[in-house]
């Protein structure tokens, strides 16, 4: 989603900044905004109440392990062969599970911060679907967005289910758009029957200049001669 400085933000037309907000100096879309804030809100949810969970499970397995090397000191002080055998083996399984808690806990943390990512990337592209058809596409994008837990690499599939090589505009520009199965939810304007332009960017019929550094002059003439690209342009 493209920023604009102030310079920028006042060439827009009048009914295309209603969408904008400043923040630290830039104008930025508010529907991102909103969305990437819930997303850093929820990430910092988890850390904390993983970091609680975590300290409380170390502090239970350091009592049993100074239970085990207690038990230990004392079998072999009396040399008790047959006690000392069974608090190493007591030893050696506690180990044991301490390790497979740590993988499980890690492969959790792992999973929610890949499936934070996706609900942020879901998020994102819903901006482009209307009211009443956002809950469905949601529900239906959903199935074409992998997330790789360890690497929180994104991957967007096509409609056949094989992995694309898309980044996310063009997955939307290239997939969505073009899909008989999300078309009827989308914007009117973020579709066209080559499949649109849903990142902003201008059609052949436009001037090729990055709207963002375009004169409020070039917008106008811009606006007159292609109203569909215009809207598709500034994501309106």
């Amino acid at each position: 989603m493209t920023d604009y400085t102030k310079e920028q933000f006042e060439e827009l037309p009048d009914f295309a900044k209603k969408d904008f907000i400043e923040v630290d100096g830039m104008y930025k879309h508010a529907g991102f905004v909103k969305v990437k804030q819930t997303a850093n809100d929820l990430d910092s949810q988890l850390r904390a109440s993983t970091a609680k969970e975590k300290s409380e499970a170390e502090n239970k397995a350091n009592e049993i392990t100074a239970g085990i090397e207690a038990g230990l000191a004392a079998a072999i002080e009396s040399g008790n062969t047959t006690e000392q055998l069974r608090l190493e083996r007591e030893k050696l399984d506690d180990a044991q599970t301490r390790l497979t808690a740590e993988r499980e806990e890690l492969n959790g943390i792992q999973g929610s911060m890949a499936t934070d990512k996706q609900s942020t990337i879901i998020d994102r592209l819903a901006l482009k679907a209307t009211d009443v058809g956002r809950a469905a596409f949601k529900r239906l994008v959903k199935d074409f967005i992998l997330v790789d837990p360890k690497t929180r690499q994104e991957t967007f599939l096509n409609e056949d289910g094989s992995a694309s090589s898309l980044n996310e505009d063009d997955f939307f520009k290239e997939v969505l758009s073009k899909s008989s199965l999300f078309k009827s939810v989308l914007k009117a304007d973020v579709t066209t029957s080559g499949g649109g332009n849903a990142n902003g960017s201008m059609d052949s019929s436009a001037s090729h200049k990055s709207p963002k550094d375009m004169t409020g002059q070039e917008r106008v003439e811009f606006k007159k001669r292609d109203p569909f690209g215009f809207k598709q342009a500034f994501n309106l």
